[in-house]
């Protein structure tokens, strides 16, 4: 029969059992009594999690192993869905939608402010949510990060995380943070249409760290689970967490959240009475990803989930292609050493030109810095237009050229990588289309480096100048930025 014995172990409670045989057996418990060595599928103390597996997280947070209800580790695979880097000047308008009464925004480079024009008017309000929204299956947890400056007054509000918002509405489902206008900060679960559920104020911890926190800013991240959603906000300065609160579903709601899909949002708005100064609230950066979920898709195609597609620029969502709105592109002046257009394909013409060997820049794409394009196929389609082609058909040798240090074909770095002939043929008529379409996709992307010229070569091997004709056509270039 073992023996129990009453002693302690660096002052934490132990049961230490003797048996027949002579041997002791110790059983750690932790300050309340309860058991830190715990049976499969034994019920855990709301004081302990057993025999824990640390992870320090920035070198100075303790952080327990995570694992699902099936006793697997949580491997934390990370799926980007969504990034708001904050890279120029040019808010991203395909990656945001933006609603505002009043408040005007302005993004620079130390991020979005949501209320640049500095107002005081009540009921102002700015919001900002992504055009995406994010799928949320179960035992896939939905990870959103934000970085932020809040320097809000009473009378003022903001809100960030997942949700849908109308103007100075409740938001219907989300998770959330919000600063409120009784100056705390919590964080929010709502479900169906209502607010259910809030944390505890963090400002007293906010101050603590910094009695000016409202000028600083913080990190937050919202982990959406299945039953409950996480919330932490971070000293980046220091890398500690300020603090980190998980809320469980309401008893009453059927689940965490009424619907499928949430896109990202921020908003600031004033309230019935005007405030004393005029709130401060500047996004810099947002981040959303999937975790524990491979969806195995093909890296061009999250990078095309993030709007980092080659249809737009990566920093300005502006238009990619020479394509005007119901109009005719204008003719090209056809150069060895100036590109006809300096964009990433789209529509072009030139007046016909008699053969020769010459190269031409029809068109010399610069990749915006930071970012490399990943060329992945080019089309390319001709037609005949003005009059009638001559007795001497024209014919197209077409090429790439790959990571241009130059438009100036006879003197830039660069590497040619042909891509196919087409023409027009002898005597063709107006309208007439082109021979041999041009459709080549490259299983080895092409690359091209930020600052550097993708260029799209032509080269008229035959061909005659009549009068009044113009060679027409479309050129798409396919491919991502990264």
């Amino acid at each position: 029969m073992g023996i129990p014995v009453a002693v302690s172990v660096s002052g934490t409670p132990t049961d230490v059992t003797g048996d027949a045989n002579g041997n002791v057996n110790v059983r750690l418990k932790d300050s309340t009594g309860a058991d830190l060595a715990v049976a499969n599928a034994g019920t855990v103390s709301s004081t302990t999690r057993g025999l824990p597996m640390i992870l320090a997280d920035d070198g100075v947070n303790a952080i327990l192993a995570r694992g699902d209800r099936m006793g697997n580790i949580g491997i934390a695979y990370g799926t980007p869905m969504f990034h708001e880097p904050v890279e120029s000047t040019t808010f991203h308008s395909v990656r945001w939608t933006a609603a505002a009464t009043t408040f005007t925004l302005a993004q620079t480079a130390v991020g979005i402010n949501l209320n640049s024009g500095a107002v005081t008017t009540i009921n102002a309000v700015q919001n900002i949510t992504s055009s995406r929204q994010f799928l949320k299956v179960a035992r896939q947890p939905l990870h959103g990060h934000f970085r932020l400056n809040h320097n809000l007054v009473t009378n003022s509000t903001a809100d960030w995380g997942f949700g849908a918002p109308s103007g100075t509405s409740a938001i219907a489902n989300g998770a959330f943070w919000r600063f409120g206008s009784d100056g705390t900060v919590k964080p929010f679960i709502a479900f169906n249409g209502s607010e259910n559920r809030s944390g505890s104020d963090v400002v007293a911890s906010l101050n603590t760290i910094d009695a000016a926190w409202k000028t600083r800013y913080w990190s937050y991240d919202i982990i959406i689970d299945d039953d409950q959603a996480i919330f932490i906000v971070q000293d980046s300065n220091t890398g500690l967490i300020v603090s980190r609160q998980t809320l469980t579903m309401d008893l009453a709601s059927a689940r965490l959240l009424a619907v499928s899909h949430l896109p990202v949002f921020a908003r600031v708005y004033n309230g019935g009475s005007a405030p004393a100064s005029a709130p401060v609230f500047i996004v810099t950066d947002v981040m959303v990803q999937a975790l524990d979920m491979n969806l195995n898709k093909a890296w061009s195609h999250v990078v095309a989930g993030m709007q980092l597609g080659g249809a737009w620029l990566p920093t300005t969502a502006a238009q990619s292609a020479n394509y005007t709105n119901s109009a005719a592109p204008t003719s090209a002046t056809l150069s060895n050493t100036a590109a006809g257009y300096t964009t990433l394909g789209g529509q072009f013409q030139w007046a016909a030109v008699a053969g020769a060997e010459t190269d031409y820049a029809l068109f010399g794409f610069t990749v915006p810095s930071p970012y490399s394009f990943y060329c992945q196929g080019i089309t390319i389609d001709l037609i005949n237009t003005g009059a009638a082609n001559a007795a001497t058909p024209t014919t197209c040798s077409w090429a790439v050229g790959v990571n241009s240090s130059a438009i100036n074909l006879s003197t830039a770095t660069l590497s040619r990588v042909p891509v196919g002939i087409s023409g027009i043929a002898a005597s063709a008529v107006i309208g007439q289309l082109g021979t041999n379409s041009i459709n080549v996709q490259f299983p080895s992307p092409l690359v091209t480096d930020q600052g550097r010229l993708l260029i799209l070569i032509m080269k008229c091997i035959s061909g005659a100048a009549t009068a009044s004709q113009v060679i027409r056509g479309v050129c798409g270039i396919n491919g991502y930025y990264e």
